[in-house]
């Protein structure tokens, strides 16, 4: 049983979630799925709510439904003023990645999402780390064979009977794992360039 941490790609992960026809991911769930016999250290979700509605509000309510998850946080980063673009998330999964090999906090990373920005770290990093990509079945893997990184596909139908999303495009977390009223808000956020601990939000008067 190996010590793992997992890093996950959050809007590279429900864009590719969307296209596939899925809703937004229960974690607990995902995280089970990809991690199986391994022992979980440690699990984050980057990404930023998105600028504009209905998006910013369903990204919101699928962080609230996942606020009581075991060994998860969020790292938003901040969106820069003009494009609206997400800043500081892709630096980070890099830099999380190679602290848990230089800390030893981990004996294996799992990354979930598709962004070609991270392969040639990932190429690097696995002579120092063993690391394993889960990805969506919309996104591509040609890239991953080539570099010989080792890699799962999530077909949208194992995805779905696992209880981690629900159809159509957009949905809630599935009603399962969805946090229960009265819940506390357990996962930390990080937000900013230099990922500061900031306060949870408010948890809205309903169950989303």
């Amino acid at each position: 049983m190996a010590r793992v941490v997992v890093l996950m790609d959050g809007s590279n992960i429900i864009g590719a979630m969307g296209r596939a026809g899925l809703g937004y991911p229960a974690l607990e769930p995902l995280l089970r799925c990809v991690v199986q016999d391994d022992h979980l250290v440690a699990a984050r979700f980057y990404g930023n709510p998105p600028p504009t509605e209905p998006w910013a509000g369903r990204w919101k309510a699928f962080m609230s439904a996942n606020r009581q998850v075991s060994g998860l946080d969020w790292f938003q980063g901040y969106r820069q003023k003009v494009t609206r673009e997400e800043k500081a998330v892709d630096v980070a999964i890099v830099a999380d990645l190679f602290h848990a090999h230089i800390t030893g906090k981990a004996e294996k990373a799992i990354i979930i999402g598709g962004d070609g920005d991270h392969l040639y770290a990932l190429q690097i990093a696995q002579r120092c780390i063993p690391i394993h990509v889960c990805l969506i079945e919309t996104q591509p893997t040609k890239l991953l064979a080539q570099m010989k990184i080792p890699f799962t596909v999530l077909i949208a139908d194992d995805i779905v009977s696992a209880g981690i999303c629900d159809r159509p495009i957009g949905a809630r977390v599935p009603s399962a794992f969805i946090a229960p009223i009265g819940t506390p808000w357990r996962t930390p956020i990080r937000t900013g360039a230099a990922g500061v601990v900031s306060i949870p939000p408010s948890i809205p008067p309903r169950n989303f």
